[in-house]
């Protein structure tokens, strides 16, 4: 989910006279400020709250979604996250210490002191005192957390109609409290479902977790595809800088193999995979050449290899079976002639 269009969400679902954060354009980075000393700061502190307890930093690894417990949704240049996971078990577990918001939010780059906060979220705990016992209870039982897991799962499906996905999430939601209320009675332990689905910000007023975690998910839909988009540009580029740096920077250790890129390649290899790893070879080859003679061969076109590369990892990270253009084929075998150059110097 966008980190600042979800924090809008919660915003309105506060239902407070706030003016809501500006949602900077697709791919471009967010920078925020500190919170003015004014009638909303209160507002807006426990809304950082509130997106803390629901949201996890995360990163991809080889595919992979890695949870990072170090990562801030802030960071110490006040850029915001582009995107959050959220999950119902991390707003269980955040529940149990609001204290831990404070860094995981990294509220100091909002303009707000430990112990402005500590204010706030003593008066939070306050008024919602009996969820979190709840939530403590739950997460403290490591007997039941795995019995309860198993339970939650097999029981997990809404089968009665609902309106759309919306309403569906919302059901779910509920599902999901009242599995836990059940579970736990079973062991004798008391837990009220519809208590910990509120969360109370202020004089009573209290949110609907069921339908604020609905709207967080629809808004998570949403923007999967712009994300996908985004995290391959982000890779795209990391392959694009390793590759420069292979091909210009004078290396204090180099690989001592022979690493020959093929002059051609017949028309089923010249897919986005293939011509990388080609490319990666000569980037080797270059940086050994570099290395012993101290110096880029003379007719290395620095440039043109790394506009090649770029074209052929954009393909690379959205399907690496596909078959890159002709126009890039043969800009591969005109550039891959520079193999040639540190043959007959090596000779």
């Amino acid at each position: 989910m966008r980190t600042v269009v979800g924090f809008n969400a919660i915003l309105r679902e506060m239902n407070l006279r706030v003016d809501e954060l500006p949602v900077s354009e697709i791919g471009k980075r967010f920078y925020v400020s500190r919170i003015a000393k004014n009638g909303a700061r209160n507002s807006y502190i426990k809304a950082w709250i509130i997106l803390g307890l629901f949201s996890n930093m995360y990163y991809y690894n080889n595919q992979m979604l890695v949870f990072s417990f170090q990562e801030k949704i802030i960071s110490g240049n006040n850029q915001i996250r582009d995107f959050v996971h959220i999950s119902l078990e991390n707003y269980l577990v955040a529940l149990c210490d609001l204290s831990v918001l404070y860094e995981k939010v990294n509220m100091i780059r909002l303009g707000i002191e430990k112990s402005e906060f500590e204010e706030v979220a003593e008066a939070l705990q306050e008024e919602n005192r009996e969820s979190i016992q709840y939530a403590r209870t739950i997460v403290s039982n490591m007997d039941l957390l795995v019995g309860l897991k198993d339970y939650c799962f097999e029981n997990r499906d809404y089968k009665e109609s609902t309106s759309g996905n919306s309403e569906r999430t919302m059901r779910l939601v509920l599902r999901f409290f009242e599995n836990i209320e059940k579970y736990m009675d079973k062991y004798g332990i008391k837990i009220k479902a519809e208590r910990l689905n509120r969360f109370i910000f202020q004089d009573n007023q209290a949110i609907d977790i069921a339908k604020l975690y609905s709207d967080l998910f629809v808004l998570t839909t949403q923007d999967l595809a712009l994300q996908e988009q985004l995290e391959q540009n982000e890779k795209a580029a990391e392959f694009v800088l390793e590759f420069r740096k292979k091909i210009t920077e004078l290396p204090k250790r180099w690989n001592h193999g022979d690493n020959n890129a093929a002059a051609w390649l017949q028309i089923r290899t010249r897919t986005a995979e293939h011509v990388k790893q080609n490319l990666d070879k000569l980037a080797l080859a270059i940086q050994r050449y570099h290395g012993e003679n101290k110096r880029l061969p003379v007719n290395l076109n620095i440039e043109a290899l790394c506009d090649l590369y770029s074209g052929v990892v954009d393909l690379y990270v959205k399907d690496k079976g596909a078959t890159v253009t002709d126009e890039m084929y043969q800009e591969y075998v005109r550039l891959v002639k520079v193999q040639n150059e540190m043959k007959t110097e090596a000779r």
